[in-house]
């Protein structure tokens, strides 16, 4: 292992390299940042803004992001100490209480005043008190966004926007992605643009510029109030007071210009997503054509026994049969007659195939409409088959007096297989029909088949 000295006489030599902190990433957004997916967006973005014709109009391009304010300080702070001190703290709170707060902006870097979602069940008028002008404060049971307060703040949008048509660009939140939002937006002339999902942390300007600064005069403020208040208690009585400054600093139209503009989305540059960006996707990118082992997800892996110590593959003994190992009679007598060194062989398992979880309505960047809550052509296409399927087999053999494969079930009683229903024995657990036993459908007591009654 290199040791320190090695470390600190290569970092000399190459000056170009730097010791940092790396930062966690979920594979998901590893994997979903790609060049695939971003041209796709930007494409979309493209054609949303031509149809709408909004490519010389950043007043009437908003973007949209929700904001979880701790009522606490947010990054752990850098303070003077003796040198050799072991233990340095900061008297405050660890667990703030958690109050999301909804920003908004165009990209010609006017904000719509926020809105503050506070958790609980009754709203108490002295919250609201010190808030930005013109901001909305809502109750939520679990203090963040859902179905019916993005609708309301909808109608808070539709307040402040100019008229006619405008851009709306959001994440893919659960509450985002509703047929009753898509109503009120077309009420108001607004167009939904929702960005791929896990893709959230390169894309939406808010979070690019905006929020970022949030924090640290977030933090500055906190300090701040300490000093003012001994007890230190941040509650939602005293959240305006703070929040106010903290917006009025970071809601500024230079950073929101800026977020706008390092995300590409006005100006309209498909090129701002940074190379290094996509660094985290490589390892993700595979050429299918270049992998000698393509192997059929279904197919059994058979291993080969290693051949022992002085022994050669043709000395080997030859491998029993599937029947000979699943039999334990056969079992039983292989033992008494196979030397200990030749051991069966474990039959070869059958690998499970794993159900793939369905694709999310936002895997890539979607105009939400409501065409998208509907069920898609496919799958129309794949009830209509089976119903057709079950309907017209009856029709068809009375038409054409030909026989139709039915679905038959083996009853015990008569051993017969016949397309009749099916009662359930509670004893021996086996099926029979129920007009064999003289059942019907209305009778709904606990059964027992005929062979089970004492």
């Amino acid at each position: 292992m290199a040791e320190r000295s090695w470390i600190i006489g290569f970092l000399q030599r190459h000056q170009e390299i730097s010791v940092r902190q790396a930062q966690s990433m979920n594979p998901a957004r590893a994997q979903k940042l790609n060049k695939f997916i971003i041209k796709d967006y930007f494409e979309k973005l493209k054609t949303v803004l031509q149809e709408l014709d909004l490519m010389d109009e950043p007043e009437r391009i908003y973007n949209v992001d929700e904001k979880g304010c701790r009522l606490t300080l947010h990054h752990q702070q850098t303070v003077l100490a003796k040198k050799g001190a072991k233990l340095v703290h900061l008297v405050a709170p660890e667990h703030g209480e958690n109050v999301s707060i909804v920003a908004c902006a165009n990209a010609s870097g006017v904000a719509i005043p926020p809105t503050v979602l506070f958790k609980g069940k009754r709203m108490k008028p002295e919250w609201k008190d010190n808030l930005p002008h013109g901001s909305l404060a809502l109750m939520t049971s679990k203090g963040s966004m859902n179905v019916q307060t993005f609708t309301i703040w909808l109608e808070h949008l539709a307040k402040y926007k100019l008229e006619g048509k405008c851009l709306l660009i959001f994440d893919g939140a659960s509450c985002h992605l509703d047929p009753s939002i898509v109503d009120v937006a077309e009420r108001h002339n607004i167009t939904l643009l929702c960005l791929p999902s896990n893709t959230t942390h390169e894309l939406p300007p808010m979070d690019k510029a905006v929020f970022r600064s949030f924090e640290h005069h977030w933090d500055e403020q906190v300090l701040l109030f300490w000093t003012k208040y001994k007890d230190r208690a941040l509650t939602k009585q005293r959240f305006g007071e703070i929040f106010s400054v903290v917006w009025d600093k970071a809601m500024t139209p230079a950073n929101i210009k800026s977020g706008f503009s390092a995300t590409g989305i006005f100006p309209y540059n498909p090129d701002a997503i940074p190379e290094v960006a996509f660094a985290s996707s490589i390892f993700t990118e595979e050429d299918f054509n270049e992998n000698p082992d393509n192997i059929e997800p279904n197919t059994i892996r058979h291993r080969s026994p290693s051949p022992q110590p002085g022994c050669s593959h043709k000395s080997m003994p030859e491998k029993p049969h599937l029947d000979e190992v699943s039999n334990p009679e056969k079992q039983k007598a292989a033992r008494k007659t196979t030397p200990n060194t030749e051991m069966l062989e474990t039959p070869a398992k059958v690998e499970k195939r794993t159900k793939h979880r369905k694709k999310a309505i936002n895997s890539r960047a979607l105009v939400v409409t409501k065409n998208v809550f509907s069920p898609s052509d496919k799958d129309q296409q794949t009830t209509l088959k089976k119903c057709t399927t079950q309907f017209s087999s009856c029709f068809l053999a009375k038409k054409s007096n030909k026989k139709v494969d039915v679905e038959k079930w083996f009853c015990k009683i008569w051993s017969k297989e016949e397309a009749k229903d099916m009662r359930l024995c509670s004893t021996c657990l086996d099926y029979v029909h129920e007009e064999c036993v003289g059942l019907t459908k209305f009778d709904k007591k606990l059964f027992i088949c005929p062979d089970c009654i004492p």
